[in-house]
């Protein structure tokens, strides 16, 4: 399953071998896409949090050109709006101090909180 990747992922995360969690999250990814199956919506739902984790590892890692796209593919995955993944991707390009990153940032937390307006997280 999806968690399990996501697991295994952030313990190589953990300890340092960044190199070998991309490899799992890229293998672990193409595994639940291969199972997903239009209109399954609990894959979809699965996938979601591994693709997030794979972002944020990214993010943190310096590579926000790839954690920008992976984010995308989160959103994209969901099966309908999903307020954490806008409020994470609103965190990221907040932080990411490019170019109209701003505007993208709460452009995300505008959509986190149309998503889910009264999710305490957001008001955060």
């Amino acid at each position: 399953p999806a968690y399990a990747w996501r697991a295994a992922a952030a313990l190589q995360v953990r300890e340092g071998n960044i190199s070998e969690a991309r490899e799992l999250f890229v293998r672990g990814v193409s595994h639940q896409l291969r199972r997903l199956r239009p209109g399954d919506n609990a894959a979809a739902e699965a996938v979601v949090p591994l693709v997030h984790a794979w972002a944020v590892c990214e993010w943190k890692h310096g590579a926000a050109a790839d954690a920008r796209a992976l984010f995308r593919r989160a959103e994209l995955l969901a099966p309908s709006p999903c307020a954490w993944v806008f409020l994470w991707r609103a965190r990221f390009e907040a932080s990411c101090g490019e170019a109209g990153s701003h505007h993208l940032a709460r452009h995300y937390y505008a959509r986190a909180v149309n998503a889910a307006p009264f999710d305490p997280m957001i008001w955060r």
